[in-house]
C-alpha cells in the first residue's frame, strides 16, 4: 500500500505534509471515503523520538569535535544546521514506513 492512501478504501487521503504532522492522538477525514485516518502510536512514536535524540546527539559530537569556534552564535548555528540535515532521513522514514490506520468510527 502507497504511504499516503487510506487504509479504509485505498485511495489518495493526505500529502506529505498532512502525514507528517498527523500523531496518534490526531485523525483527519479521508476525503473519499470519510474514514478516521491516523498513524499508529509505537512506530510514530519511535520514530520521533529517534529523530529529537539522534540529531541532538550528533550536533553536540560535531560541537564539541570542533573547538576553534569564536564565538556562540557561530556553534549555535552550526548546531542547528546539522541537527536539521540528520533529521531529514528521519522524515522521509515517518513518510514512508509509519503506516496509516483507521481509527474509530
Amino acid at each position: 500500500m502507497q504511504p499516503l492512501n487510506c487504509p479504509a478504501c485505498g485511495k489518495h487521503c493526505l500529502s506529505i505534509a498532512r502525514k507528517l504532522l498527523l500523531s496518534p492522538a490526531v485523525s483527519i477525514s479521508c476525503a473519499s471515503c470519510g474514514a478516521r485516518v491516523s498513524v499508529p502510536w509505537f512506530e510514530s512514536m519511535l520514530l520521533v523520538f529517534l529523530a529529537g535524540i539522534v540529531p541532538s546527539l550528533v550536533g553536540i559530537f560535531a560541537i564539541s569535535s570542533v573547538s576553534n569556534f569564536s564565538s556562540a552564535p557561530v556553534a549555535v548555528g552550526t548546531f542547528v544546521a546539522i541537527a536539521a540535515i540528520v533529521a531529514l532521513p528521519f522524515l522521509w522514514a515517518y513518510y514512508r514506513f509509519v503506516p496509516l490506520v483507521v481509527r474509530g468510527a
